[in-house]
This record gives structure tokens, sequence and C-alpha cells, in this order.
């Protein structure tokens, strides 16, 4: 199958990481790639990609993600990606592959949808993550899809972006009857990406967030102690890449996540018999609530937080005998 890749990145140092490099080769062999870069690299560092690369765009733009697909769209026009069988968009938020992108696209074309994506969730409404999706022919010569891209406008942040674009395109293209696919979906209102390692081990997935390693105490929501052994097992993918990303940021990844899988350790919801229920959130903050409404939070620390959740968790125990 013919495919166009249109490859969006960010880097906050202006340079193309190892991570990038290793990701843009493997999606050369499913692909042509496209790059757009919602920055200026540094001298010699687009020399790093250019042999697999058939179009590098770069300078700020503010537009985000999907900012750079249109600028991709706009300069290569429509009559040149509708030769192509099938159009994906992706971006540098992951690190990947860990498995080859071959295995995700069989398993996609297996299905047969008309667009597809690594992951879906119900957060706020059903829709294919942005991250990574593609789209079938009949999608691409669609006007309703090619009037979407004309409509892209700089957002103020990433939740606006989410917002007015990934979490709409789904719902948009359904509404032209339009099927859709993805490898993995959390059907509990979860975003799934938070459990990388679940999808890693369950769903076979090639691709993990960065956030989950830069920002684990927000964008992680698992505990895997063994985490480094498990990507050591499943992959060849070096760590070092990882690792060596995250330290360019500033970042101890290996503290980053042994932190924010501590606290999740401790976090929990505790609906006492009766009235009541206690909540420890991942922010460590204790709220108890009557009738469902927040009558007390205090914020704890860890050692205080684990104690809290014994003392709850001996209480339930007590009453519900």
């Amino acid at each position: 199958m013919k495919r166009i890749c249109l490859y969006a990145g960010y880097s906050p140092i202006n340079q193309i990481d190892d991570y990038v490099i290793r990701q843009v080769i493997a999606l050369a062999q499913e692909a042509d790639v496209f790059c757009c870069f919602d920055y200026m690299p540094k001298d010699g560092e687009l020399d790093k990609i250019r042999p697999y690369c058939k179009l590098i765009l770069c300078g700020r733009h503010n537009g985000y993600d999907f900012g750079s697909w249109q600028k991709l769209i706009n300069h290569l026009g429509w009559e040149k990606i509708e030769k192509y069988e099938q159009m994906i968009i992706c971006n540098d938020s992951c690190y990947g592959p860990f498995f080859p992108f071959a295995e995700s696209f069989t398993a996609a074309q297996r299905r047969q949808a008309d667009f597809w994506g690594m992951t879906a969730s119900y957060e706020q409404c059903y829709h294919i993550q942005s991250y990574f999706m593609a789209f079938n022919q009949k999608i691409i010569r669609n006007p309703v899809f090619r009037q979407f891209w004309q409509e892209i406008k700089p957002q103020k942040n990433v939740a606006e972006v989410i917002k007015n674009y990934e979490l709409k395109l789904t719902s948009l293209l359904q509404k032209q009857n339009f099927s859709a696919f993805a490898l993995a979906t959390d059907t509990k209102g979860d975003n799934p990406t938070f459990y990388p390692f679940r999808l890693l081990r369950g769903h076979h997935l090639p691709l993990i967030k960065v956030k989950c390693f830069t920002k684990a105490d927000i964008h992680l929501s698992e505990v895997c102690r063994n985490w480094q052994n498990l990507l050591q097992n499943i992959s060849d993918y070096p760590l070092s890449l990882i690792k060596n990303h995250c330290q360019t940021l500033g970042i101890d990844c290996d503290k980053s996540l042994t932190a924010a899988m501590d606290k999740l350790e401790v976090a929990g919801k505790f609906t006492l018999p009766g009235i009541f229920s206690m909540q420890i959130n991942r922010k460590l903050c204790l709220k108890v609530k009557l009738f469902g409404f927040t009558i007390c939070k205090k914020f704890l620390s860890l050692q205080e937080a684990r104690k809290k959740k014994q003392l709850i968790e001996e209480l339930n125990h007590k009453l519900k005998r």
C-alpha cells in the first residue's frame, strides 16, 4: 500500500532528538515521510533525518500539531496527497516503535476501517487520539475532511487544540458514515495513553507517550516497578533513547517514575458505609465528602498519606463487618 506520512514535531531546545530520528527511519520503511517542525532547528540538525524525508518544513508557527499538518497539506496540495492510498498524521510525542509499524498496519488492515489510530478514548467523547491516525483514500478525497483542514487556526494551548480539533475529527468523519478502529480502546473514560506498559504488554502497541516519563506525576496512571526490565524483554528499543532525551530536558526519568508510582500506590477512593466517602488523589490531597460534597481536604506528605490510607482501610474493614 502506498502511504503518505505527515509528521509533526516540536523541540524546546531546537534539536532533533535521537528518538525522533529512529522513529522517522521506521516510518520511512512504511510510507513517504513529510515533516513539519514547529521550531527552527540548529545548524546541521536537519541532516540527521534528511535522507529519510521527502520534505522538511520548519519554523515557529504556534499552531501545534494540527497547524503543522495543515502547513504540510497546504504545501503539498490535495492533488498530490490523493495519489496515495492512505494518509497518516503523527507526531514526536511518543517513544518507539517498540514493535515494527508493519504489525500495526497489518492489524488495522484486517479490520478494513476507513480510518484508524493506535488508541481511542471515551474521555469527554469517543475519539481516536490524534498522535497517530491513518485515513483511507475515500476520506482523503472527502470535501468535509478537506474543509476541516482548511479551517485549522492557531489555538491558545494544547487543551484548546484537543477540544476543537482532536475531539471533533472522529465525530466529523463518523457523521460522514466513515468507520473507525483503534488498536486499543479504553471504554471507562480514562486516557489509555496513561497506561503505557499495559499498552505494550496487552495490546502490542509500538508507541508510548513521552509525557509518561517527562511528566509522570500527571500522565502516568499505572504502577510497573520493573518497567525497565519489561521494555528490555519485549523489544530491542534502546532504553538510552528515553533516558538521554529526558536528561536533555533536565529530568531523571528513574526518579520521576518512582515518585509517580509511589503516589499512585497510595491514591484511591474509599466509600465508607453510610454517607461519608474519602479520597486520596495523586497530588496526595485527602478529601472527605458528605453526601458527595467535599467538607474537608488536606494536602499530605507521602508518609502521611500512607498512614491515612491504612487507617481508612482499617476503618472500612471494621464498619463493614
